[in-house]
């Protein structure tokens, strides 16, 4: 569960696999990320060119955490999602998950409501499944009646 410390804001970095017209297409990979240093949550971003595939422009970013197209989005669930659902659900608070990148990119989608393609569930089908785990389990193993009023929103903007 958080912990009243930690931050409020977590900040992480997905890229999603190639889909299938890309990898039809031969798509080449246009960004390479390396962790530096896992303590201060530093790692580098390399932007590939498209148009000169040699030349590579470096950012030096912080973020919380970053998963490369290898993860899938029940790591990130279990890692960041999974303990805010637990807060929202057993004490009341409230949270959100927020998705931003570039429209068309496919990797807010991908994460948030997953893809029938590859049977991987998003963040908000996994949210909601343990949530109702949640509640399940505390009504059968508590003596006290506790009610629970469930709510839940899913807003997609494009600006």
């Amino acid at each position: 569960m958080l912990s009243h410390k930690s931050e409020s804001v977590k900040v992480l970095i997905r890229c999603r696999p190639f889909n299938q017209k890309e990898i039809i297409n031969h798509s080449i990979k246009c960004i390479d990320i390396q962790q530096l240093d896992n303590k201060n949550h530093q790692c580098i971003i390399k932007l590939i060119s498209p148009k000169r595939y040699r030349r590579r422009i470096s950012r030096l970013f912080r973020f919380d955490s970053f998963y490369d197209e290898n993860h899938r989005t029940e790591h990130i669930f279990q890692d960041f999602v999974q303990s805010l659902v637990c807060d929202v659900t057993l004490n009341g608070y409230s949270g959100t998950v927020f998705a931003y990148g570039q429209t068309g990119s496919g990797s807010k989608s991908w994460t948030m409501t997953g893809c029938l393609c590859h049977s991987e569930n998003g963040l908000i089908s996994n949210a909601i499944e343990h949530v109702f785990h949640l509640v399940h389990h505390h009504q059968s193993n508590n003596e006290q009646e506790k009610e629970f009023t469930i709510k839940c929103a899913y807003l997609e903007s494009k600006i």
